[in-house]
This record gives C-alpha cells, sequence and structure tokens, in this order.
C-alpha cells in the first residue's frame, strides 16, 4: 500500500465517510475508519462540539438496505435540521445526498442538506484536533461488526 495513504489517515483531521452499500462492503474502508477510531480527538478549548461527536462523520451517501454494522451505528451518523426544510431529514434518509442530487424535484432538499454537512464539517474541524498518528498498514484491520469502539 502506498506511505501517502497510511500518512494521510494519520494525519487528516476528518473522515468524511461516504456511507453505501459499496462502502459498507470495502475492506480498504473498515482499514480507514479503524485507522480514525484509534486515533485521540482533544476539544478546542472555548468550542461547543458535542461530546459524541469524534473525527468521523458518517454521512448516507445512497441508500443502502442492510443494517449498518456496529461500529457505524454508535456513531454520530450526520442529520440535517428540519429548518428550513421540513422534508430535507426524511429525503436525505430515504435517498442520500447522490440521490437528492440527481433527483430534479428533490434539488432544494439538495442544497439545503449540503450546505448544512458543509457547516458541520467546518464546525468539527473547528471545535476539536484530531492527534497525529503514524500508522503502519499491519495495525489497520479491516472492521466488521463489533471490532471497532467507534469515534
Amino acid at each position: 500500500m502506498d506511505r501517502r495513504i497510511t500518512t494521510s489517515v494519520g494525519t487528516c483531521q476528518i473522515l468524511v465517510a461516504l456511507l453505501s452499500a459499496p462502502y459498507l462492503e470495502s475492506e480498504w474502508c473498515r482499514m480507514e475508519w479503524h485507522a480514525f477510531s484509534l486515533r485521540e480527538v482533544r476539544r478546542v478549548v472555548g468550542a461547543k462540539a458535542s461530546p459524541r461527536q469524534g473525527c468521523i462523520i458518517p454521512v448516507i451517501w445512497a441508500p443502502f438496505h442492510s443494517a449498518l454494522p456496529e461500529h457505524i451505528r454508535l456513531t454520530q451518523i450526520f442529520s440535517p435540521s428540519l429548518e428550513p426544510e421540513p422534508r430535507a431529514p426524511r429525503h436525505y434518509r430515504d435517498n442520500g445526498v447522490i440521490g437528492l442530487m440527481r433527483m430534479r424535484r428533490l434539488s432544494e432538499c439538495y442544497e439545503i442538506v449540503a450546505w448544512q454537512l458543509a457547516m458541520h464539517i467546518a464546525h468539527v474541524y473547528h471545535s476539536q484536533r484530531t492527534e497525529h498518528r503514524k500508522f503502519e498498514i499491519e495495525e489497520l484491520r479491516s472492521v466488521v461488526r463489533g471490532d471497532c469502539r467507534g469515534s
């Protein structure tokens, strides 16, 4: 595996995990999640941050029909607010970001969800720091159900 990849999972501040059926099946995605779950997160003094929020932000990218693995269920999954469009959270859960983007009739919901996601990522970035860690590929596991503490 390319050293740049293991360096990136040890130095990047946030993992935005775009959840879909292929993501859930990908060995590399599970290893990447595992790497981020091993990194320590410290809150920025004075910043308002959710105590449950870590350095991983799961986002529903596309609908999937299987249950989420435990390590993902235990993580705070991004969800848009009801304002200014009360239908946005339901359409996001049902269709994912890619579905909102592709369906013209839901373009307003897509724009709202994309903006709220961008604001959420920025908030997480500015409210905490994820400690850098050097990884060797041998350390990383392909996380499966119940195999990871989450973020």
